[in-house]
């Protein structure tokens, strides 16, 4: 063994709006300097506590907690609070928007780690969210379970907007409104069980729903 990886908790390191407390992550690379072990560092702008494996609860800095309009949102108006969803990612949360967030909380992980950045520190990666799977919450654990299909997270009112701008654009304006629930099936359906799973996703308005819901993952 010659080193670790460490997530490093946007919930713990900006305890409030600008301020940033990387004191625990100095001391641990302290340690790694002196026991001559490399470090990865993965930033990790998600909760820990609501998946399989998390044995902890890291919740998100308590003035994003308290925001609305930021949440993915399944067709029944329930919200998975675990990471601010990617429509959202241009929204001002007091004064500023999630990717203005990032990339000052990167800015400050920077400088306080100047020093070590290239020698103790040899990867710094984005987290890839919750189970590190760059994933729509689809199947939260509260709702669903082996083997359901899961749901669309996309009733917020950004995702809804984002569909309206999209099936606009393609002259297709009747298609700017997410598939209902009685064709796309429900979390603990199987996909034979469904008019989307079977046979809708081959559909003109099918396919068109499916490339903006994925081509928005994507782009995030």
């Amino acid at each position: 063994v010659d080193g670790f990886m460490v997530d490093v908790w946007w919930g713990i390191t900006e305890p409030h709006p600008g301020e940033y407390n990387f004191d625990p992550y100095v001391e641990l690379i302290k340690l790694a300097k002196k026991f001559k072990f490399k470090v990865q560092v993965v930033a990790s702008f998600h909760q820990c506590g609501n998946n399989v494996g998390d044995n902890c609860d890291i919740g998100l800095p308590g003035f994003v907690r308290d925001a609305t309009d930021i949440w993915y949102t399944d067709v029944h108006g329930s919200e998975t609070r675990e990471y601010i969803s990617l429509f959202a990612d241009d929204v001002e949360i007091k004064g500023r928007t999630p990717i203005q967030m990032y990339g000052e909380w990167f800015a400050a992980f920077a400088k306080v780690f100047a020093s070590d950045l290239g020698k103790t520190i040899v990867n710094v990666m984005v987290g890839m969210g919750p189970s590190g799977e760059l994933r729509y919450p689809a199947y939260p654990l509260d709702r669903w379970h082996f083997c359901g299909i899961g749901e669309f997270q996309c009733y917020d009112k950004h995702a809804r907007a984002s569909l309206r701008s999209k099936a606009k654009a393609a002259g297709k304006e009747s298609w700017g409104v997410p598939l209902p629930p009685s064709m796309v099936g429900f979390y603990n359906m199987t996909p034979a069980s469904t008019q989307f799973f079977t046979v809708g996703f081959r559909s003109p308005w099918g396919k068109f729903f499916l490339d903006w819901y994925s081509s928005c993952l994507k782009a995030h």
